[in-house]
Order: structure tokens, then C-alpha cells, then sequence
């Protein structure tokens, strides 16, 4: 099916259920991507969306928010890439997430 299929579908998905406006940006999106750098996107996707419609929907603590951040921050560090959140009351949130085509392999003698 492929990375920017199963985005497409997931966010149309969460849209309809929850009747949030999702809009999808999708740049350089190869069509056979690495199954670890698939995964990590998928999975920072599956996390953000869940975070938009916990906060559409009510307000929540600061502290929980920073945990989902923090973690699909940390998804993305392990495969060299990084995240980054901008959000505008009102305006909505912008999740920019990048990930290397080849992430980074681990040395012989790890385990």
C-alpha cells in the first residue's frame, strides 16, 4: 500500500470519525521506503492525530502534551530525523516530521 497511501487513508479516517479538518502535506514521499522509516512516520502520525482530537475536543494538561511530543520526538531521533510543532490558538497546529531515507545502522558490536 505504501507510506503516503496509508497517511492519506488515516487521516481521511480520523477526520470523518471525529469531524476534525485535517490537511495533508506530503513532500518527497518515495514509494519504497525503508520498513523502519514507514513505521516511525506512521506511528508519529497515529500519535499526533490522537493528540488533535484529544485537544479539539477538550483542553488537557500541559504535562501529557509535552509526554506525546517528547515521544515521537524521540521516534524520529533514533532514526537520525527530527519533529517539529508549531500551534496557533485558533489557527491550528502544524507537525512537521523528517526522517532520513537510510537511517542509521547500528555498529557490529552492538546488540
Amino acid at each position: 500500500m505504501g507510506l503516503e497511501c496509508a497517511v492519506v487513508g488515516l487521516c481521511e479516517e480520523v477526520s470523518n470519525r471525529h469531524g476534525v479538518t485535517i490537511d495533508v502535506h506530503r513532500e518527497n514521499i518515495r514509494a519504497a521506503l525503508p520498513p523502519e522509516v514507514s513505521l516511525c512516520l506512521y506511528r508519529v502520525l497515529q500519535e499526533a492525530l490522537q493528540n488533535v482530537v484529544k485537544h479539539s475536543l477538550s483542553t488537557r494538561p500541559r504535562r501529557a502534551e509535552r509526554s506525546s511530543q517528547r515521544n515521537m520526538k524521540e521516534r524520529l531521533k533514533v532514526l537520525g530525523g527530527h519533529l517539529s510543532i508549531h500551534s496557533e490558538r485558533g489557527r491550528g497546529t502544524m507537525i512537521h516530521a523528517v526522517a532520513p531515507l537510510c537511517p542509521p545502522t547500528k555498529p557490529a558490536n552492538a546488540a
